[in-house]
């Protein structure tokens, strides 16, 4: 695993050995508050797409490659994008700032 990471392994079925990978460090109030004022699938994924470090996931079969912004999740089955907006970024933020975010 990278240094400097939270890692959030994917639940999902049939996503075994998938996850994203956060940013451990720089975690402020403002990232939360962010979130929630998000209007649009755009802001969404400008917030959260700026705390994801890396990842691996796949779309169609295959690997896809990360790049933050609005665009982030496009390639991605609406399912994922759930995941990764309503899940895996809030558990993220609540592990920030923890002796070992990934010991949890």
């Amino acid at each position: 695993m990278a240094e400097g990471v939270i890692r959030i392994d994917c639940e999902l079925d049939g996503c075994d050995g998938l996850h994203v990978d956060f940013k451990a460090a720089g975690w402020k109030f403002k990232h939360l508050r962010t979130w929630e004022e998000a209007r649009s699938s755009s802001e969404a994924s400008k917030v959260v797409s700026e705390r994801i470090a890396g990842w691996n996931l796949r779309a169609d079969g295959q690997p896809l490659e990360f790049k933050a912004g609005a665009a982030a999740f496009d390639e991605l089955e609406p399912v994922m994008v759930r995941w990764i907006v309503g899940v895996a970024f809030l558990e993220a933020y609540n592990r920030a700032g923890q002796p070992d975010p990934n010991g949890l």
